[in-house]
Order: structure tokens, then sequence, then C-alpha cells
């Protein structure tokens, strides 16, 4: 009894650090197309290409395993998506310093030329979640981040 007693809490941990370990494989155009819809997000541009992302993100293609992202082009309305899966949590790291500094940089633009928006901006951030990296900029940024986070639990 007292083996039966040591396998089964054996394999009990061993379940646990199995599904412990990482996060969930998730399909990032999957969570977008949700996202637009479930928002209504339209009339901005979407980013299709990873080597745009460097364009604008200033992220090395060779980091990325998938992404969906979107922005506004009109410099005044503040509205961007990024989600991005990096290749392994390093360059995870690194996409969300930069995705941070592009963060802050539109938070400091908006406080010299749209004092209105900087409260928006505030509720705004950069979060990272194992090799997944968000950027959530909108007004209802907060809802948003909620249907992201969903397809993580």
């Amino acid at each position: 009894m007292k083996n039966f007693g040591i396998c089964l809490l054996s394999l009990i941990l061993s379940l646990c650090m199995l599904t412990a370990c990482g996060t969930a494989d998730v399909d990032l155009q999957t969570v977008f197309d949700d996202i637009n819809s479930q928002f209504g997000i339209e009339g901005i541009t979407v980013i299709e290409d990873v080597a745009k992302l460097n364009r604008y993100y200033m992220i090395e293609e060779d980091t990325v395993e998938q992404f969906a992202a979107e922005f506004s082009a009109e410099s005044s309305v503040y509205k961007e998506i990024v989600l991005v899966k990096a290749v392994d949590e390093a360059s995870a790291s690194e996409i969300a310093t930069l995705l941070n500094n592009h963060y802050q940089s539109r938070l400091s633009e908006a406080k010299s030329y749209n004092p209105e928006s900087v409260a928006m901006l505030e509720n705004c951030s950069v979060e990272q979640n194992g090799v997944y990296v968000s950027l959530i900029i909108d007004e209802n940024a907060a809802d948003i981040k909620a249907v992201y986070d969903s397809y993580f639990e």
C-alpha cells in the first residue's frame, strides 16, 4: 500500500510539472481575429509581413515564430495591437523591450502633442507571457487584454 501511495504521488507530481512547464500553444491570428470582431476594430493598417515588424518596431525577423499586428497610420490616433510569439524566451524579452520602448515613445509623444490621450495610454501596456509578447494600445485595452489572456487559460 505504501508503494502504491508513493507511485500515485509521483504520478500526480509529474503531471503537475508537465502542465506547469509552458504556456499553451496559441494561434495569434485566431486571437487577433477574435479581438477585431468583438471590438469592431477597423480602418487601421494590418501588418501582414514579418519584415515590417522590423520597420515599425525594430523586431528582427529571426526572433519571431508567429505574429499578428495592426496600427493606426494616423499619428494622432493611438491604436495598436501587436501580438508576437518569439522563438524563445530570450527573444521574447528582447521583443518586449523593443515594444516597451515604442510604447514609451508614443506616451511621450502624447504628453507633448496630444495630452487628452495620455490617460488612455497610461492604461495600456506591454506584457510578456513566456514566449508570447503583446502591446495593446486602445481605449478598450483592458477588455482586449482580457480576451487575449483568455487564450492562455
